[in-house]
């Protein structure tokens, strides 16, 4: 019976001592993600305030040479002017501390312009980028940038927008597509027989200045379009945005929700 209860005793102090060394085993492991943790963290932050450039408010301007291309495509919040010249020509003005981040290359013949990495540039001046083609077939803007063009002519133009940003250009084309994918505007003048318009979201697409013969115009969301042409208009809207038109065309269109096609003077 002693022996029994002796057994029953040390039995009991081995897992007290095993029940205390596990719990001594946890806490060092919670101790020690802890500091994982903490350190990590401090890490991550540091990593973060390297990966924002201030500006220094000196500004500065550099050419960049480049082989040739036919677009033009904007990542970010620069602004960007393009006219037609004989060479092709690309100028970056900015603060001179962050001229080295903002990156221009030709791929795919498309300039493409953007920051370099993971880089945020935290501008004090605008961030200017002068650009000249003997050429121009199409324009891209991501992000809440801006590009303006003078006039060019070309047979197929594509303007396309995905973000908040704005365009402005003026062409002379046989065809046109132009696509908003969220609260970007667009303004385009000149002239096309046939145009392709998409806008998803609450952008709106101002073609109020670009005589069309024929045009193609789809409305998924709650922006506005707003076009001229002469001929034939096909207008599909889904949702809440509208399509405004002059002009006598023979009109084919499909709706489903509250926009509607609207004929203005």
């Amino acid at each position: 019976m002693k022996g029994t209860m002796g057994e029953k005793l040390l039995s009991t102090v081995v897992n007290s001592i095993e029940y205390h060394e596990k719990l001594k085993q946890y806490e060092m492991k919670t101790i020690k993600l802890l500091i994982f943790s903490t350190v990590t963290f401090f890490a991550v932050t540091g990593c973060v305030d390297d990966l924002i450039i201030r500006g220094n408010g000196i500004a500065a301007t550099e050419g960049r040479i480049t082989p040739d291309f036919e677009k033009v495509k904007s990542e970010g919040a620069f602004d960007v002017h393009i006219t037609k010249g004989d060479e092709f020509e690309v100028v970056v003005n900015a603060e001179s501390n962050l001229l080295q981040y903002i990156e221009t290359h030709v791929k795919n013949n498309t300039l493409r312009i953007y920051t370099s990495g993971l880089h945020s540039l935290n501008n004090r001046l605008p961030m200017e980028v002068y650009v000249t083609t003997p050429y121009l077939e199409g324009i891209t803007q991501s992000g809440s940038g801006t590009i303006s063009t003078g006039y060019f002519t070309a047979e197929h133009f594509d303007a396309v927008i995905s973000g908040s940003g704005t365009i402005e250009t003026y062409v002379e084309a046989a065809s046109v597509d132009a696509v908003i994918s969220g609260s970007g505007a667009l303004t385009i003048s000149g002239e096309a027989e046939v145009a392709d318009f998409l806008l998803s979201g609450s952008g709106e697409m101002d073609a109020w200045d670009l005589d069309l013969h024929d045009c193609d115009a789809t409305i998924s969301g709650s922006g506005d379009i707003w076009i001229q042409v002469s001929h034939y208009l096909k207008a599909a809207i889904s949702g809440s945005g509208n399509v405004f038109y002059s002009g006598s065309p023979s009109i084919e269109t499909h709706i489903s929700g509250s926009g509607d096609i609207i004929r203005q003077n």
